[in-house]
């Protein structure tokens, strides 16, 4: 690893961010919810889709890391 990069930088945190909120927004019940506007399962199969695509950015984004998880924020120049 190369130095640091800040949280917010990472494609790990994002693709873990996306796949916390689809997971979220799966056990909630937007596809109950929502079903005036879509098919419930139609979106339930969505939110899946997301979730394991969030899930692999987060994965590929540690394997292909060339620098530590610092800080929150970028450092200001």
């Amino acid at each position: 690893m190369f130095g640091t990069i800040a949280l917010i930088q990472s494609k790990t945190f994002w693709g873990a961010l996306v796949a916390l909120i689809a997971a979220i927004l799966q056990g909630v019940g937007l596809p109950d919810i929502a079903k005036t506007l879509l098919d419930p399962s139609f979106l339930s199969a969505l939110l899946n889709l997301v979730t394991a695509i969030g899930a692999m950015v987060a994965i590929l984004g540690r394997v292909v890391a060339t620098a530590q998880i610092g800080s929150i924020l970028p450092k200001k120049s």
